[in-house]
């Protein structure tokens, strides 16, 4: 696990140092994914089940040593993405800005951005199910945000804002984890495994291009949807621990599966 988050991390780095090579700071940064990036919004999930990084030793290498809601020591990966960026950490959690009213909402967004991101979230909505903000929920918080922007500074200035704006999509590891999981507890054939293997990427290939490419372009301007710009950092760790048990052709979908997504 520690070398695929490497290869994470590296691959993130090299998006951040060629778009913070490119100019000064953007205006914001918009968050989507699960509890790599999550910086707090599990804390204001209801539910006893619900997976919060609230309590020791989470946060004992933050300044002030204290719980954040980020699933960390410290800071995070999307912290080291804002700071490259240019930004003194990552946006603050969707739900700690009283989202149901406009104010702290909209300035934060507009002046920095926000983070959508849930421990425990999944590209299926039935991936840990009831404890966390799917991609499908986190895409419809974004676009309830975009809304209240309008309302407040105009559509014109929303997508200009936009259009220069960071995005960051991590997310697909609890699916694989979900999903290898249940295949342990179940005695299934070779094939039968296979099968279901080949079924789970194609529904996350069909769910992932659903919220990015369909939904997220009815929010942003058709020129600057989130999938086509240059400024979007995607990636889907590959957990091949979690499925080592599966049959070397399971590991030939998981790998036609990543660069698939990394170049959507």
């Amino acid at each position: 696990m520690g070398n695929l988050l490497l290869c994470l991390v590296l691959y993130v780095q090299v998006l951040v140092g060629t778009v913070a090579a490119a100019g000064a700071r953007p205006p914001a940064m918009y968050v989507f994914g699960s509890s790599i990036l999550d910086v707090g919004n599990n804390n204001y999930l209801p539910g006893g089940a619900v997976g919060r990084a609230n309590r020791r030793y989470n946060g004992i290498d933050f300044p002030a040593s204290i719980p954040t809601g980020r699933f960390s020591n410290g800071y995070n990966i999307a912290d080291y993405v804002a700071k490259n960026m240019g930004f003194a950490c990552s946006p603050p959690a969707y739900l700690s800005l009283a989202p149901d009213s406009s104010g702290p909402l909209v300035h934060t967004a507009v002046a920095y951005g926000i983070s959508y991101a849930s421990g425990g979230a999944g590209i299926l909505d039935s991936t840990n199910t009831g404890n966390t903000i799917p991609l499908s929920k986190q895409v419809q918080y974004f676009g309830a945000t975009k809304a209240k922007m309008v309302a407040a500074i105009g559509p014109c200035a929303v997508n200009a804002r936009l259009s220069r704006a960071i995005f960051v999509i991590a997310i697909g590891n609890n699916d694989m984890s979900v999903s290898a999981a249940a295949e342990r507890a179940q005695n299934k054939s070779a094939t039968d495994r296979r099968r279901d293997v080949a079924t789970l990427y194609v529904n996350l290939v069909s769910n992932y291009s659903s919220a990015i490419t369909v939904q997220c372009s009815r929010l942003v301007m058709h020129d600057y949807a989130i999938i086509f710009s240059k400024r979007t950092m995607s990636s889907i760790p590959l957990y091949l621990e979690n499925t080592q048990h599966f049959s070397p052709l399971a590991h030939t979908h998981i790998l036609q599966f990543a660069p698939f997504l990394y170049h959507l």
